[in-house]
């Protein structure tokens, strides 16, 4: 498994080979590097950026994990990161024509409050 450091060293090597690089992709680029800045630090438990896919269902699990041995969860969610697991939201693009981002923290926030209440009454 890779560290997530090392995804955030390729995006900025791809970042900075591209010298048209807009204001909306420079600060996708600085979310993700300070996402995994923290992760890498211990100061939070998971990191979402854009350049790794996650899957709802193990991220739910791992959250629930984290929950049971610490009794907290810190998520950290880079711009741009699990656009194709949100339902709702805007799409489309901006008056510059960068995309309208859904809203992935509210998403996630909705969906593991739902696993955590599920889980609750079951046990």
């Amino acid at each position: 498994m890779r560290r997530l450091s090392d995804v955030t060293g390729q995006a900025l090597a791809a970042h900075l080979d591209c010298t048209s690089a807009t204001a909306h992709e420079t600060a996708a680029l600085q979310s993700t590097v300070t996402c995994c800045y923290l992760r890498d630090a211990g100061v939070v438990d998971i990191c979402l950026i854009p350049e790794v896919k996650f899957e709802l269902p193990a991220l739910t699990r791992y959250v629930k994990h984290v929950m049971k041995q610490r009794g907290h969860c810190v998520v950290c969610i880079a711009e741009g990161a699990g656009q194709d697991i949100v339902q709702h939201g805007h799409a489309g693009k901006d008056k510059s024509g960068n995309p309208i981002l859904k809203d992935i923290g509210t998403h996630l926030r909705d969906t593991l409050k739902e696993s955590m209440e599920v889980s609750e009454t079951k046990t």
